[in-house]
This record gives C-alpha cells, sequence and structure tokens, in this order.
C-alpha cells in the first residue's frame, strides 16, 4: 500500500494550527523542504513543513480537535466525505472524488481553513 501524504499546502496548514509529528527519534518521518519537494529520513529545519500520512492526520483531528472524518461512498466507485465535530454532526460534505485519497484532502481543506 503507498502511502498518501498531505499536499504542500495542507503541510503549512498544519504547522500554522500547530501539528507536531515526530517519530521516535524525534524527528519527522516525513517532511516538505520550503520549495514543496517531499524529504525525510533526515535532519530538517525549522522552515521545513510536516508532510504527515493522511490516517494521522485523521488522528490528530479525532484527538486534538475533537473532529471525527470519514470518507463515505456517494455514487457508485466515487466517494464523499463527513465530518463530525464535538460528537454532533456540525458539517457534513459530500462530493464525488474519484478515491477515498481525494475525499479525505477535500475535508482536510475545509476543517484546516474553516473549521480550526
Amino acid at each position: 500500500m503507498t502511502p498518501t501524504y498531505v499536499t504542500f499546502e495542507q503541510g503549512k496548514f498544519l504547522k500554522d494550527k500547530g501539528f507536531i509529528q515526530t517519530n521516535i527519534m524525534g524527528h519527522t518521518t516525513k517532511w516538505y523542504d520550503n520549495r514543496g519537494n517531499l524529504r525525510g529520513h533526515g535532519v530538517h529545519g525549522k522552515s521545513n513543513v510536516p508532510a504527515p500520512q493522511q490516517w494521522e492526520v485523521v488522528e490528530w483531528l479525532r484527538i486534538t480537535h475533537n473532529i471525527d472524518v470519514h470518507h463515505v461512498i456517494v455514487a457508485a466507485s466515487h466517494y464523499g466525505y463527513n465530518i463530525f465535530q464535538n460528537r454532533n454532526r456540525k458539517h457534513k460534505e459530500e462530493g464525488y472524488y474519484l478515491t477515498p485519497q481525494e475525499a479525505y484532502s477535500e475535508a482536510f481543506n475545509y476543517i484546516l481553513k474553516e473549521l480550526i
């Protein structure tokens, strides 16, 4: 299974919102350099941007902000997403994306720009 990392823009929003991604050694596992190139497994500077996998962001949102994100099937071979905030359905958005990863990415865009 190929990992799906957040986009460079999403990484910048995550950094601004306080997301800290570290492995057991205290270093980020993947990150973007200041030009938006995906890097990893080495020393990185403070100007670099975290590049977590989507599942890590889903968990961070759930634990840190009490926001649950789920992808849903909205039509044959099309996906959307649901967002639940504070255990109440505060926002529901469905779309037509070709993969669950695309649906999660659009949900992250909304959450990072509008909810937190």
